[in-house]
């Protein structure tokens, strides 16, 4: 339903419900063929989900400092900014 779509705190919710799924799915893809049955999950697996993210979040923000947000001269901004559903 596209009403859901418009709600932000739900998109944002079923990002984050998407992207620990795949990451639980690649995590139990390759952890049980490289150590066996000895597996945990610890410190160097969260330290390294963090330092990703970190890395992530540092990229995609310094990008958006060095660009403008908004497009210069593009004819159909106030149209833009007065739409509605």
């Amino acid at each position: 339903n596209s009403d859901f779509k418009r709600v932000p705190w739900f998109v944002v919710l079923a990002g984050l419900i998407i992207l620990a799924g795949h990451y639980i799915d690649v995590y139990l893809m390759i952890t049980p063929g490289t150590v066996g049955s000895n597996w945990h999950f610890g410190i160097p697996e969260i330290g390294s989900l963090l330092f990703f993210l970190g890395l992530f979040i540092f990229v995609v923000f310094s990008s958006l400092t060095k660009a403008p947000l908004l497009a210069k001269g593009n004819p159909f901004l106030k149209e833009s900014e007065i739409f509605h559903y």
